[in-house]
This record gives structure tokens, sequence and C-alpha cells, in this order.
């Protein structure tokens, strides 16, 4: 559908004759209630991974100098 001699390029009445689906405007409802679902799941799972930052940022150092242990990888015990 391109011409031209230097480079090849579409012209407007090239593009009039190609044929769009348009989605209905259900469709088009539908899709952006599940895009913005997906998208407060994102915003929510990055939230979450700050916050498990902040405590392993809090707890790391105090498990390296051993205020803290963990035993039975479970449970853990403030040191005296």
């Amino acid at each position: 559908m391109a011409g031209g001699s230097t480079f090849q390029e579409i012209n407007k009445a090239n593009f009039r004759i190609i044929k769009i689906l348009v989605p209905s405007q259900d469709l088009m409802r539908d899709y952006n209630t599940l895009l913005n679902k997906m998208h407060e799941g994102i915003a929510l799972n990055e939230k979450q991974s700050r916050k498990l930052v902040e405590i392993i940022d809090a707890i790391l150092p105090k498990l390296m100098s051993g205020k803290i242990r963990v035993l039975n990888n479970q449970k853990i015990k403030e040191a005296v």
C-alpha cells in the first residue's frame, strides 16, 4: 500500500480504505474494569514489597549482630 521513489509512504487515501475493528462500549467497559483491578493489585504488591524491605532492613542487622535469634525456623527470640 506504500509508494514513493525516495522512501515508501502511505497517503491519506490509502488510510481511508483500511478497515479497523472498534470494540463495543460494553467490551471497553469490561476491559477497563479488568485493567483497573490489575493496576490496584500491582499497587498493593508494590506497597507490600516496600513494607517487607522495611522489615528486612530493621531485622537483618539484629540477626547479624546476634541481638535476635531464630529458633526452629519459626520463633524469634530477643536476646537479653
